[in-house]
C-alpha cells in the first residue's frame, strides 16, 4: 500500500496567508467600495430630501394655486360689476344731455316768446 502513495505530491493548505502585497491590494479594494458605499448612502439621502421637499413645496404651490383663483374669480366679479355700473351710468348721462337739448330747446323758445311778449307789450302800450 505505501507503492501507492509514493508518487503523491505533499498536499498545499487551501488559503494561504496573504503576503503583505496581498493584504495592500486588498485593503485598497476593501476602501474603494467602502468609500463608494458611503458615497452612494449619501447620495440616496440627498436624493430622497430633495423628494420630500419637491413634496412639500408642491403641495405649497396647489394652495397658491387655489388662492389665486379664488382671487381672480373675485377680481372677475368685481370687474363686471364696475362695466355694469358703468353702462348704467353711460346710459343716465345720454338721457341727461338729452333731457338739457330739450330744456336748452324750452328755454329758447321761452325767452323768444317773452322778447316778442315784451316787444308787443311795448308796442302795445306806446299807441
Amino acid at each position: 500500500m505505501e507503492v501507492i502513495y509514493a508518487n503523491v505530491d505533499p498536499v498545499k493548505p487551501v488559503s494561504q496567508i496573504p503576503t503583505p502585497s496581498n493584504r495592500d491590494s486588498s485593503n485598497s479594494k476593501k476602501k474603494i467600495y467602502l468609500v463608494v458605499l458611503i458615497s452612494l448612502g449619501l447620495l440616496n439621502v440627498l436624493l430622497l430630501t430633495g423628494l420630500i421637499s419637491l413634496g412639500v413645496h408642491s403641495r405649497d404651490l396647489g394652495s397658491l394655486a387655489a388662492g389665486f383663483s379664488n382671487i381672480k374669480d373675485n377680481l372677475t366679479d368685481r370687474l363686471q360689476a364696475s362695466n355694469d355700473q358703468l353702462s348704467f351710468m353711460t346710459e343716465q348721462r345720454d338721457l341727461l344731455k338729452a333731457n338739457l337739448t330739450e330744456m336748452s330747446k324750452e328755454l329758447i323758445r321761452l325767452q323768444s316768446l317773452s322778447k316778442q311778449s315784451k316787444s308787443s307789450d311795448s308796442y302795445g302800450n306806446t299807441s
